[in-house]
């Protein structure tokens, strides 16, 4: 697997992911992946695929409602990410959703199991999602 944070020449994304980079008096949410879904038991940001005639804006505002219950007001643009697999590749737009006080969560337990708010450094001592790593590091330099 390749992340690129520009556009790779010739690249044919197979689909969009949508997600949202939520922080809190310097933590960040992350969600556990249930155990049927892809990448099982592993963390996340709240995210998910882009749907037809849905702008990026739109789909990353359902996505985060859909998996936490949460509605932000304002939801910031950090970039897009570029992922190239052997099989596929996808790009994945990346908002962020800044909270000044942490907000109660509504997990939707079919897709996740559990939630956490945790610092960038413990977030990377877990066991992310493929690329997890890159795309945390890419989201805080983007917030910086």
């Amino acid at each position: 697997m390749k992340i690129y944070e520009y556009e790779p020449e010739d690249f044919i994304p197979l689909l969009t992911i949508v997600g949202c980079y939520c922080t809190c008096q310097g933590r960040i949410l992350l969600l556990k992946r249930h155990p049927e879904t892809f990448s099982p038991e592993k963390w996340c940001l709240p995210a998910g695929k882009l749907e037809p005639n849905e702008s990026r804006l739109e789909g990353a505002r359902r996505e985060l409602h859909e998996e936490t219950g949460l509605t932000p007001e304002n939801l910031i643009p950090l970039g897009t990410v570029y992922l190239s697999f052997p099989d596929y590749a996808y790009d994945f737009a990346i908002y962020h959703a800044p909270f000044e006080k942490e907000p109660a969560l509504h997990l939707d337990l079919n897709e996740h199991t559990e939630a956490l708010w945790v610092t960038h450094d413990e977030a990377l001592q877990l066991p992310l999602i493929q690329g997890g790593d890159r795309i945390l590091n890419y989201c805080k330099k983007s917030r910086s």
